[in-house]
């Protein structure tokens, strides 16, 4: 079993996009290089990358082991 360092370790990044008064979020699992050619790619105004919530960690382990 994966120990919780592991889990928090993941790729999957929420961001958010803004542009021309629009806002999209999305879930992104790659590298920082992909995402940043993505989000230039888009041509936003902003945008904000986070790590997910430790609960959708753990909601994505469970459903990867089902």
């Amino acid at each position: 079993m994966d120990r919780l360092a592991n889990l928090t370790r993941s790729q999957t990044k929420h961001v958010t996009v803004w542009k021309d008064n629009h806002q999209e979020n999305f879930r992104f699992t790659g590298s920082s290089s992909e995402l940043l050619e993505r989000l230039t790619d888009m041509q936003s105004d902003d945008f904000l990358v986070e790590e997910p919530p430790l609960e959708d960690l753990f909601l994505q382990y469970y459903e990867e082991a089902a």
